[in-house]
């Protein structure tokens, strides 16, 4: 059993999927090259420490909502 799978849990009562969420869709506020990669690195982290915790019924489940809800937030065209 890994150190995700003992913590699931604990992530998911304090919105660490949430947090890992919004950190998928961090933006470089100043656009130079080593903040542009290092914002990447956080989003790639994010998206694997997803997926592995997404193992967890419960954890799949809360980032669905979570990407439902953000969806229907954003403005139509």
């Amino acid at each position: 059993m890994s150190v995700l799978d003992q913590c699931a849990s604990e992530i998911l009562e304090g919105n660490g999927v949430q947090v890992l969420m919004e950190m998928l869709f961090e933006k470089s506020s100043s656009g130079n090259s080593s903040e542009l990669a290092a914002c990447e690195r956080v989003q790639q982290k994010a998206a694997v420490t997803l997926a592995r915790l997404s193992r967890d019924p419960e954890i799949a489940h809360a980032a669905i909502k979570l990407s439902c809800k953000n969806f229907n937030a954003l403005p139509m065209v």
